[in-house]
């Protein structure tokens, strides 16, 4: 469900290009072992039993399919979702689209209406006492890897009704649209850097990543994006699993002081003069990578900060996922610090573990 949504700054907002969800039909190798989940005692053994849920072999999908997957369906009072159907929806959501990202970036009601019509997924999020949307969520039926998925493109709530719920109501209709049509796994991309939206898409929807993707979408001109390398991780949500209805349901992630007082190493610090990078990953089975606290705010007061920053997350990210590491959590701390939690994936029999560099090394890793 990820919210890939771009929350930044206080925002419940995920950049047009990032966002998505997406599901697969019957993805028998291609999740993380049911094991991504670290809730229950030590940072280490929550992630080794989520890594038992997540990146085990999922003919675990096929038994989701008999016993129906659970939803969760309770909404913040005063919000209600309306599933888009018309041209006038698909109309209601440029406003939201300008205001976020700049018109530079809108998707036309024509083509939203369009992919409508042929699968894809549009809603829309209401406040009580304010008759415009307040947010809306798009996405689009795919295939990866030979797999059906539901990529979803793009997120947002506008400023004022951020914090209330509206972003995961919005990914709970998206869910269930994609359940009912089969699918089970949702995707889409994030800037690695924005910590609100990775926030929201770990610990709130308890999505995972394991590729990288240098300047995916190229230049963009709209004021979230503009003067850096559109710089991507993929995210990717199994809606059909326990993790997913459990975060859904409020479970969070176990603080990021949990996870230092266990001695994991930091591959990546933030210091006063900017990033640190660390010794690069050698066998750990877990790591830590910490990135900006207000990525948006760095690109305002210093461009040179941010760009740095893009570098080092960049080889950081690449490093460990080609040894075969996958992003699963993304822990907080007190005094508002992030750090994703990186673990590193059991090699398949047959498969060589972190042969070679870069994300389809490590996505066949995990196979």
């Amino acid at each position: 469900m990820l919210l890939a949504a771009v929350l930044l700054q206080d925002r419940d907002a995920t950049g047009p290009d990032d966002e998505g969800a997406h599901t697969g039909i019957t993805l028998a190798h291609d999740v993380l072992p049911r094991g991504v989940a670290l809730l229950h005692g030590r940072v280490r053994d929550r992630v080794e039993r989520l890594r038992v849920e997540v990146l085990e072999e999922l003919n675990a999908f096929q038994e989701i399919g008999v016993r129906r997957h659970g939803r969760h369906h309770s909404v913040t009072v005063g919000i209600r979702i309306e599933v888009a159907s018309d041209i006038a929806a698909c109309a209601a959501t440029v406003p939201i689209q300008e205001e976020i990202w700049s018109g530079d970036v809108v998707v036309p009601p024509q083509l939203l209406l369009a992919t409508l019509h042929n699968g894809a997924f549009v809603a829309l999020g209401y406040v009580d006492g304010d008759e415009r949307a307040a947010g809306f969520v798009f996405g689009f039926l795919g295939i990866y890897d030979y797999h059906f998925r539901h990529h979803s493109h793009m997120l947002a709530v506008r400023p004022a009704y951020r914090g209330t719920g509206l972003a995961v109501a919005l990914k709970q209709a998206q869910r269930d649209h994609c359940l009912d049509q089969g699918i089970e796994i949702m995707a889409w991309t994030m800037d690695p850097l924005e910590a609100r939206n990775a926030r929201f898409n770990f610990a709130k929807l308890g999505t995972y990543a394991r590729e990288y993707h240098r300047d995916f979408y190229g230049a963009m001109p709209d004021k979230l994006n503009a003067g850096l390398p559109s710089d991507r991780l993929y995210v990717e949500w199994p809606i059909g699993t326990d993790r997913a209805q459990r975060r859904l349901a409020g479970e969070d992630a176990p603080p990021l002081e949990q996870a230092e007082a266990e001695g994991i190493r930091y591959l990546l610090r933030s210091a006063a003069s900017g990033p640190t990078p660390q010794e690069p990953p050698i066998a750990e089975s877990h790591l830590l990578l910490e990135i900006p606290r207000a990525f948006q705010e760095t690109k305002r007061a210093d461009p040179a900060l941010a760009l740095a920053w893009r570098t080092a997350a960049r080889d950081a990210f690449e490093a460990a996922f080609a040894q075969g590491y996958a992003a699963v959590e993304f822990l907080r701390s007190a005094d508002g610090r992030g750090a994703y939690l990186l673990v590193r994936q059991p090699a398949r029999p047959g498969v060589a573990g972190a042969a070679g560099a870069g994300a389809p090394a490590a996505r066949s890793a995990l196979r």
